[in-house]
């Protein structure tokens, strides 16, 4: 049988394109049944180490306060090991060739004649597709969740400039502490490559400014915060690191500088870029409410299921439920260990979902 590389082409692009939708789906049941199984008395077999892991591991390590936990929780991102990722693999190979036929004959009409170049072509598609979003799955949780050294630092000194002695009850506005570390981020790039003049907008001044103020009211039993306007607050920040930048770059050698450059450069676009702030907060919100937001690459079946909460920046912004809140850094978070089964099922007795 004759096949011209258009028709394949053809069923390619048709296997990619009924792999979106299918594989989040996918993401959403497996989020949903395998992986946030609350009641350990409920799990089974099949989703026990999923849902210890995920559910009880990963949402202790990372709760809404501790979203954006650094470094030391690392351990606490949990990623599939090898054979759940061969099981993903194989899965949609074999679900995208059960899906072949049909869509070939939605896309051709009922006068379709299988053929087996289309089919292999079709299959080979959705499996692209599904694997590229799985990879995507992967990255884009990882990124999420650990900070890179610099941000880390960044926080960490933002912190200690507030407060003096962090207690671990300092409180951001989720969008507004991701966008005020990228500006410092950006600042001292611009000051050290171009000797550019940093500065920051009238509007940041003003939330951090409330921000303070709102830390100050909900601590004043506990004054620990220091007498400072967001103005001075982020020249004191910034300045300061700028010259801990200044001195990291300068001990680095010729193929360091390469690697830093290339690392600094592609950590920058992620998280400046509008799509994954979206993403982000997307996934912060299902740490605040596990029963939403269940997927974390594209939320398609989150709209269809009616799991979709609003994450915008401007609610998020305006909210002042402290569940909604990020602490920048706080001394009381260390490298994650896991509980005790009895320990979660206690848990779980006592703090029903």
């Amino acid at each position: 049988m004759y096949t011209d590389i258009g028709e394949l082409v053809s069923s390619f692009v048709g296997g990619m394109i009924t792999a979106i939708p299918a594989v989040s789906e996918e993401e959403w049941r497996v989020h949903t049944h395998m992986m946030h199984v609350a009641d350990p008395a409920k799990r089974k077999a099949w989703n026990r180490k999923q849902s210890e892991a995920h559910h009880d591991d990963h949402h202790d390590a990372y709760d809404p306060n501790g979203f954006l936990a650094g470094p030391s929780n690392d351990a606490a991102v949990d990623k599939f090991g090898p054979i759940e990722v061969a099981k993903v693999l194989v899965g949609n190979a074999v679900l995208g060739s059960l899906l072949s036929e049909p869509a070939h004959v939605l896309m051709n009409g009922p006068t379709y004649q299988y053929n087996p170049l289309k089919h292999v072509a079709f299959t080979a598609g959705f499996f692209a597709t599904a694997a590229t979003y799985y990879v995507a799955y992967e990255t884009l949780h990882h990124a999420m969740h650990f900070w890179e050294e610099r941000r880390d630092r960044i926080v960490r000194t933002l912190t200690q400039r507030l407060q003096g002695t962090p207690d671990g009850e300092l409180l951001f506005k989720m969008p507004f502490l991701e966008h005020i570390c990228n500006s410092i981020a950006n600042n001292t790039d611009q000051n050290i490559k171009k000797n550019k003049a940093y500065s920051y907008s009238q509007t940041d001044f003003d939330t951090c400014d409330a921000i303070i103020d709102f830390n100050r009211e909900r601590n004043k039993k506990h004054p620990v915060m220091r007498t400072i306007t967001a103005k001075d607050l982020l020249q004191e920040v910034t300045e300061l690191h700028i010259a801990e930048e200044r001195e990291r770059r300068a001990k680095l050698g010729f193929f360091g500088k390469i690697k830093d450059a290339t690392s600094r450069k592609a950590m920058s676009y992620l998280r400046n870029s509008d799509w994954f702030q979206w993403i982000l907060r997307h996934h912060f919100v299902h740490h605040v409410n596990y029963k939403k937001n269940m997927n974390v690459v594209l939320p398609l079946a989150d709209l269809l299921h009616g799991t979709l909460e609003d994450s915008s920046a401007e609610r998020l912004n305006a909210t002042e439920h402290t569940a909604f809140m990020i602490c920048p850094y706080s001394p009381k978070i260390t490298k994650y260990s896991k509980t005790q089964p009895a320990e979660k099922t206690a848990q779980y007795q006592a703090n029903p979902a």
